[in-house]
């Protein structure tokens, strides 16, 4: 029900020709956000970017709100991938050069037993990079050789 109420909340407020940049509140939640990801807290995550959105409806039309709700909800112990997929799908709507969203997404398609897609993922990463050095293309190229169906 939780999850049903979000996307709807999502859906209502996105909003699609909002700004690139972030604004002061948006950059400050997101680093908020992040450091409850680097503890883990995933949970506190989950509320942050849920409040954020209540505060700043507009908030839900940034490709970061979408790439760090991907990643919190793909780090649920319940996982609703379909829910996973879609806010990566809609961060690189959004900013589909968003390579932190890619490589999110193509780990996403590894727990989803389809590694094809993480290949195109990676793929993209390295045009986007221009070579194979930046590190999401490393971490989901190690992420492609630890798979194991």
């Amino acid at each position: 029900m939780k999850r049903l109420l979000l996307i709807a909340t999502l859906c209502v407020f996105t909003v699609s020709n909002a700004a690139d940049t972030p604004s002061n509140m948006e950059a400050s939640l997101l680093n908020e956000v992040r450091e409850h990801i680097q503890q883990q807290a995933w949970e506190t995550a989950l509320r942050k970017l849920s409040a954020g959105v209540r505060e700043d409806p507009t908030w839900s039309a940034q490709a970061d709100f979408h790439n760090l709700m991907g990643f919190v909800l793909r780090h649920q112990t319940t996982k609703d991938m379909d829910l996973v997929i879609h806010h990566y799908d809609e961060a690189l709507r959004l900013d589909p050069a968003h390579v932190q969203a890619r490589e999110y997404l193509g780990e996403a398609w590894l727990m989803l037993k389809q590694p094809n897609k993480a290949i195109e993922q990676l793929q993209a990463i390295e045009r986007l990079c221009g070579n194979t050095r930046c590190a999401e293309w490393k971490d989901l190229r190690e992420a492609l050789d630890r798979y194991q169906p």
